[in-house]
């Protein structure tokens, strides 16, 4: 495929945006917390995924109505109004990012899990969100054949902390995702 210049000048003025965008969250962490959660996810998409990743989480933390904790307190992302911990896992689903990852997976933990796919493929951006609990969370990473995060099988023979990773993908004909609708939630965002 041979880009048209009509399309170079399109990738210019979007290359001008994602700078203000890049620059505007440098001096404000919350960048987007007042928009409706479709249009934050648009617009965290001008940002790189190390920058965007904890900036949705935080959000999510935020619309969830938790208490964000410490990670030097061991017990995952927040807390709900109960007392309970919570790990949350967000994903912005894209055609070259299929899936919604679950990365740093804590199985020592005695924490809850919430996963949100933000499928941006189709218009308006389909918002899919999961919840697990402890032993929700260790089966399926048995079933996934979690492998670990960091280092090597090697590396990590001795560690009884591994912290695990998988992937869900977001396809409706795969099997893996057929099964985690069973984890599916109805949460209703304020801002839609």
């Amino acid at each position: 495929m041979t880009l048209t210049s009509g399309q170079i000048k399109s990738i210019e003025d979007c290359l001008v945006i994602a700078n203000e965008i890049k620059a505007l969250s440098i001096e404000n962490p919350e960048l987007g917390f007042d928009l409706p959660i479709r249009d934050f996810i648009t617009v965290m998409q001008m940002l790189t995924a190390q920058s965007y990743g904890s900036r949705i989480q935080n959000r999510m933390i935020k619309e969830l109505g938790f208490k964000k904790v410490s990670a030097r307190d061991n017990c995952g992302d927040c807390k709900d109004t109960f007392g309970d911990f919570w790990e949350v896992k967000c994903s912005i689903i894209t055609p070259t990012n299929l899936s919604l990852n679950f990365v740093q997976v804590r199985p020592w933990q005695n924490i809850r899990y919430i996963g949100i796919a933000f499928d941006t493929r189709v218009k308006p951006t389909n918002i899919e969100f999961y919840r697990l609990d402890k032993s929700q969370m260790t089966a399926e990473c048995e079933i996934m054949k979690a492998s670990s995060a960091h280092g090597t099988k090697e590396a990590n023979k001795n560690n009884s902390n591994k912290e695990l990773r998988f992937d869900i993908k977001i396809d409706p004909t795969d099997i893996n995702y057929i099964r985690w609708q069973k984890y599916r939630s109805n949460f209703a965002f304020e801002k839609v």
